[in-house]
């Protein structure tokens, strides 16, 4: 995480450069690799990892000439790991090197101030001549002279540190107030000045300003270990170019075809051939032999070859256009693809031929769409369950592509010549590309499967008459866009605000461009044909300072060069191959030159679509950076010399960020290897957690505000209606006072904002042996009203039977973690939260309920916890035959078998919590049976029956006395390999990873916040990914528990939750706000959120503080932004 105080510390970055480089230092001599070891121990340092930063030192400091700034540091990583006469020792190396060095006398005092030795002011004051700004050693200087009883002089300097302000001193002049307020205090000769700077530290305190931490002032300022400066994106080596040559013509089959394409076609992990052209389409299967069995699916002319997984089992169907329509031959077989059959779908018709078209996933729901444009304009083919779904065994229905062009924005008008995608924005979405002579149109996704034209804000007035490279050039995580025209070459590199600014770039004019790492050494080479297909070359680091042009040898094909990996075996050589369509067949191009080291992986979705396409893959490798935006295919990434890639990040098109660490080189696809690649499934979001003092830590209590999702669709057109207040329970031994009070965490660790408005402690007393539980539970209005529901006979189920046929009574019998697991989930990750339709059976005591009163009370009360679905599992089900959403429904026996009793009553509203049912009207006292039939992946832990009404309680509702909002990171997740058991998390384990940026927009400053939870009124504690909201009740004024009750607890609060999934409405930024007298989410145009004065103040005064980027960029360039 940024440090809190990061624009004092720039602020101060003046004096800090008194310290920086030196007479032992040689700024213009680094390496790449000194570079990024520098940069690694000041990340291990931040992280107070100093054995390891000691580790990564150690070879730099060994040298002979070794730098002043390593030889500080690891003076730092000593002190601060407690190691006084070590850091001693390095400190001496440092003033033999530098005299004058400032940050090398201020560690100096450091250490002589830790073991109480005089000498502390001496150096002291000679790092402050030397460097006469910083305030660090301003304040250490008064700290030790205030511990010398020198007051005068250590309130003089105190008064300089006061005099540069909140804004510019930051901690230190935080802790210089307190010095102050406490020499006052001791020596209680100035009354006025001891008021003055008591009111003035409490109230710094109360508005959550911290002081300088001990392991700050180690390092100060002078002395701070920080990043290198980047040298930016840099290959590990100077570029070699390969030679290249025809070594061998493959399959005469494909003779004639104009088209080739290279992947594994049928996922046996070996690189496949499919070429179209007037005599249709040829299938090349690579064998283990290393020969080829050729198919001929199709037998009529065939262009446009494109692959699609349709039916998510790693076989790639083809599509492509005949006749001016499209054509889809499906991947049939047992064991592998084995043919290729014409598609069963009725394919939507286009109203003329297609010029282009590509597979994407655009509204995020899991499975791949198609994009097509024409003179026709451009047309969006939503996939509403085209693929093979099988539920129990059993395949359903399909659905097919539905025109969604009208409802998305695309243009219905012009002649369009190409189309493609990028996530252009960075913002984790796919945005769509169209174009054309004197025809232009970009589309900015907003979500929900809607999209708004910002071509001309992007490109200005550049005729993209054919289709850009799109790609990171420059290395700085925004892609780019290369334009090869008969009148030159472009390269258009995007600017921070998200324009292209163009640059000439040595290639040749009307050249067919082709993005590839050639020679393996992780940076961007772009291959290139000319437009007759005879003549090659390739931009070896292009763009970097070693770019370098190189030609290849002319070619005798006819058409564009295909990139390919044919040789894929573990212990090959990893190196690409050019293929070329010719009269013979394909004709390929080997190398036996020198390249680097390459990982060989393919990404597979599970959530999002198989393909994987529309991730974002980003890797570094010492001081090399790329970004690569996912296609689908099989792929090599280059290390140079390397062995390892430091860091592989995947940022999944659902959002979910996967970082694998030190990822060697190699085959990562074969069978039983690693499993790079795959997409792992989790929550992303849900709702705010909820903690509690329990007299030893914080526990985990369950999610909250689960009711009140704003912009949750459940099916198109059909959105969640928000339950804007939830009661929460919290059983006595969950919540134990500390110092008087009752102290509650709420945390926000998902990607989400919370909007919480009041909250308030119920303090609930009742007879011991009776249990309390709210009246709450995930539902649609009328919504239930507040009850406390105070149960004494609780009758446990007879028999409790699962449509999976076993007997469930035990584990239904108490709330004890051991669930009933009737269902199978779907199969298809694409559909997280789902199962198979699945009931569970419970029979109640006939001669128990029967001997009752009629009037007698019967209420169901259910324990379990729901797997969430998010709103593109919501989506991606409604428009999927054979797939339902089906909350809870209740039937009982009837004369033809189980009859529903009313619509679905609803799920509990989170991570174990309880949903009591009233079933007094339903359920016969003679044949106490019940049914629940569900869709959902529903964990009971008990169902079971109460009977009779409520025994009595008393509730005793305490207000909040303090509330303050503070960053706190993400909790680690408790590991189990349990699948029925909900992700519990750990207080006093921090991820050490974040996992989530905030939504853009503005939250609520950090501090005291008491004021925002008081009252209902509109005026909330905005909290985004990362935040924690410690609340505290007061505790002493309570009425002690009657002889023979217990104590319980109900939190009860008031607000609203916002994921940021795609498909969630509204949900990009942390506007709009919700309000009270919205009536729905998104609300109105003619309705607004409250423009009255106390509204307009608290927007001002509170909601101040900007949304923040957690995940660190790995781009070199995108991380000196980050820290700027």
């Amino acid at each position: 995480m940024k440090p809190t105080w990061i624009l004092p510390c720039l602020l101060l970055l003046p004096a800090a450069l008194y310290s920086c480089g030196g007479a032992g230092d040689r700024g213009t001599g680094a390496t790449q690799e000194d570079t990024l070891a520098r940069d690694r121990v000041a990340a291990m340092v931040a992280n107070t990892r100093y054995d390891q930063a000691r580790s990564v030192l150690a070879p730099l400091v060994a040298r002979e000439d070794a730098w002043l700034s390593d030889l500080q540091t690891a003076a730092i990583v000593e002190l601060q790991d407690g190691n006084l006469e070590a850091a001693q020792g390095f400190l001496q190396r440092c003033l033999a090197l530098d005299a004058s060095s400032a940050g090398a006398h201020y560690l100096q005092g450091r250490i002589y101030q830790l073991e109480g030795n005089p000498l502390a002011v001496e150096s002291y004051r000679r790092a402050l001549a030397l460097a006469p700004l910083d305030l660090a050693t301003r304040y250490v200087l008064a700290q030790t002279l205030e511990q010398q009883d020198e007051f005068d002089e250590a309130l003089e300097l105190c008064r300089e540190i006061e005099v540069s302000g909140m804004a510019e001193g930051g901690p230190w002049f935080v802790s210089s107030v307190y010095l102050q307020f406490r020499i006052h205090n001791w020596i209680a000769e100035d009354d006025e000045a001891l008021r003055k700077y008591t009111d003035l530290w409490e109230a710094l305190q109360q508005r959550g300003l911290r002081a300088v931490k001990e392991a700050e002032i180690n390092e100060g300022e002078l002395a701070r270990v920080r990043p290198p400066e980047s040298i930016g994106n840099r290959v590990a080596s100077a570029v070699s170019v390969p030679d290249y040559k025809i070594t061998e013509t493959l399959l005469p089959e494909f003779a004639g075809c104009e088209e080739l394409l290279a992947d594994d076609l049928d996922g046996d992990r070996r690189t496949d051939l499919v070429a179209a052209g007037p005599t249709g389409v040829f299938i090349g299967l690579q064998e283990e032999s290393g020969g080829w069995r050729v198919l001929h699916p199709f037998k009529e002319a065939a262009s446009m070859l494109r692959t699609i997984d349709l039916h998510k089992d790693d076989s790639l169907d083809l599509l492509f256009t005949s006749q001016g329509q499209l054509q889809l031959l499906e991947a049939r077989g047992e064991a592998g693809a084995d043919t290729w059959e014409p598609t069963p779908l009725e394919l939507p018709a286009l109203p003329g031929p297609p010029a282009d078209m590509c597979a994407v996933d655009y509204d995020h729901d899991g499975d791949l769409d198609l994009l097509v444009v024409g003179s026709f304009g451009g047309r969006l083919l939503r996939n509403d369950g085209a693929g093979e779904v099988l539920i129990r065994g059993e395949a359903q229905p399909r659905g097919g592509f539905t025109d969604a062009s009208l409802e998305s924005g695309l243009p219905a008008e012009g002649d369009y010549r190409w189309c493609d995608i990028e996530d252009l924005d960075s913002d984790q979405d796919v945005d769509l590309l169209m174009g054309g002579p004197g025809v232009l149109w970009v589309g900015s996704s907003m979500r929900g499967g809607q999209f708004e034209e910002v071509g001309s804000r992007m490109f200005g007035e550049v005729d993209l008459a054919t289709r850009p490279l799109l790609s990171d050039f420059d290395g700085d995580a925004r892609p780019d866009a290369l334009l090869s025209t008969s009148t030159g070459s472009t390269l258009f590199l995007q600017q921070q605000d998200g324009t292209l600014r163009g640059e000439s770039i040595a290639i040749p004019p009307a050249a067919q461009l082709i993005e590839v790492d050639l020679d393996l050494d992780g940076a961007l080479d772009v291959l290139w044909t000319g437009a007759e297909g005879d003549t090659a070359g390739a931009l070896f680091a292009a763009s970097l300072e070693q770019e370098t042009a190189a030609p290849l040898e002319p070619l005798s094909g006819q058409t564009t060069l295909t990139v390919a990996d044919l040789e894929s075996g573990y212990e090959e050589r990893l190196s690409w191959e050019l293929l070329q369509l010719g009269s013979e067949g394909v004709q390929v191009l080997r190398t036996e030159s020198p390249v680097g080291k390459a990982m060989r992986v393919r990404f597979r979705g599970k959530k999002d679509n198989r393909q994987g396409i529309g991730a974002v893959v980003e890797l570094r490798a010492g001081p090399s950076y790329r970004r690569h935006f996912w296609r689908g295919t099989t792929t090599l990434y280059g290390l140079g010399d390397r062995e390892y890639f430091d860091v592989v990040r995947v940022t999944w098109p659902n959002g979910v960020v996967g970082n694998e660490l030190d990822v060697e080189a190699g085959n990562q696809i074969l069978e039983g290897g690693s499993g790079l690649g795959v997409q792992t499934e989790g929550l992303v979001g849900s709702c705010p957690f909820l903690y509690t003092w329990n007299g030893e830590t914080f526990e985990f209590i369950s999610d909250v505000l689960g009711i009140t999702p704003l912009g949750l669709p459940m099916a198109p057109g059909l959105l969640v209606p928000p339950d804007h207040d939830e009661y929460v329970l919290v059983r006595g031994d969950q919540l134990v006072q500390q110092d008087g009070q009752y102290v509650l965490q709420f945390t926000e660790e998902l990607r989400e904002v919370t909007y919480l408005d009041f909250v308030r402690l119920d303090v609930v007393d009742h007879p011991a042996g009776t249990e309390i539980q709210p009246n709450e539970r995930f539902c649609f209005p009328p919504f239930p009203e507040h009850r406390t529901h105070v149960l004494s006979q609780v009758l446990e189920p007879r028999r409790a039977t699962g449509s999976d046929g076993k007997d469930w009574t035990q584990a239904l019998a108490q709330v004890d973690d051991i669930h009933a697991e009737s269902f199978q989930p779907l199969a298809d990750a694409q559909f997280l939260g789902l199962a198979e339709p699945h009931w569970m059976e419970l029979e109640f005591d006939p001669s128990v309920l029967s001997a009752l009163p009629a009037e007698t009370e019967l209420r169901l009360i259910c324990t379990g916890w729901f797997y969430w679905c998010d709103a593109s599992v919501n989506m991606a089900s409604a428009r999927t035959p054979g797939v339902d959403f089906t909350p809870p429904l209740l039937q009982i026996p009837g004369a033809d078998g189980w009859v529903p009793t009313g619509p679905p009553v609803g799920f509990p509203a989170g991570k174990t919590k309880t949903m009591v049912l009233d079933v007094s009207k339903i359920l016969s006292k003679e044949d106490p049976r019940i049914r629940i039939f569900s869709t959902l992946r529903l964990y009971w832990d008990s169902i079971r029956l109460a009977v009779g009404p409520d025994q009595q309680q008393r509730t005793t509702s305490l207000p909040p006395v303090a509330a303050r909002l503070w960053s706190r990171g993400f909790s680690e997740p408790i590991l189990t390999d349990r699948n029925d058991l909900p992700e519990r998390f750990e207080w006093d384990r921090l991820a050490r990873h974040p996992r989530w940026n905030q939504h853009p927009g503005h939250y609520t400053k950090y501090g005291d916040v008491l004021v925002l939870t008081e009252a209902v009124e509109d005026q909330f504690v905005i909290m985004g990914s990362g935040d924690a909201l410690e609340i505290r009740f007061d505790a002493t004024q309570l009425p002690a528990v009657p002889e023979g009750w217990e104590r319980d607890f109900l939190v009860y609060l008031d607000g609203w939750a916002k994921d940021r999934d795609p498909n969630s409405i509204q949900a990009l930024e942390v506007e709009p706000l919700p309000f009270h007298g919205m009536g729905s989410y998104p609300y109105p145009s003619e309705v607004s959120f409250p423009d009255t004065p106390a509204h307009r103040k608290w927007r001002q005064e509170w909601n101040t503080r900007a949304g923040y980027e957690h995940v660190i960029p790995l781009s070199p360039l995108r991380e000196r932004e980050w820290i700027r």
